[in-house]
């Protein structure tokens, strides 16, 4: 299994990506509340869109949006602190993890293939640089 640690200054940009690249896609997000101990998990539904919202710079949060049975359900996740894409060796196990307030959550991708972790490597090699060039 490969990891890949997504740094926090190209969030936006690798979710818009990710979302480009996996709307559709099947995934079940599960929640573990770090205070209560407990773990949820909702049913499989389509993903729609993760987008990151600095509208209140001070509290950012990762807006997941899910289609299912024809109702879109948004799961709010309250100032990111760390982004790992854990890409599996076999098709249709790969998985994005997010550790926010008080929470960890996991989105299972159920895709037609697995990603490409140098496909991701390139897309954030190519947003680096896109940044350093505006600096």
């Amino acid at each position: 299994m490969s990891e890949i640690n997504i740094p926090g200054k190209v969030w936006k940009e690798f979710f818009d990506t990710f979302s480009d690249r996996h709307a559709g896609w099947l995934v079940q997000v599960e929640t573990h509340n770090l205070q209560r101990d407990e773990t949820s998990a909702s049913e499989i539904a389509s993903l729609l869109s993760i987008k990151l919202d600095l509208e209140d710079e001070k509290n950012p949060r990762l807006d997941l949006t899910v289609l299912h049975e024809s109702k879109e359900l948004k799961h709010i996740l309250f100032k990111p602190s760390q982004v790992t894409l854990h890409i599996s060796e076999q098709d249709g196990e790969d998985s994005l993890r997010i550790s926010s307030l008080n929470t960890d959550t996991t989105i299972q991708i159920h895709g037609a293939r697995r990603v490409d972790a140098l496909d991701v490597q390139k897309t954030l090699n190519g947003v680096n640089s896109v940044g350093d060039e505006a600096a």
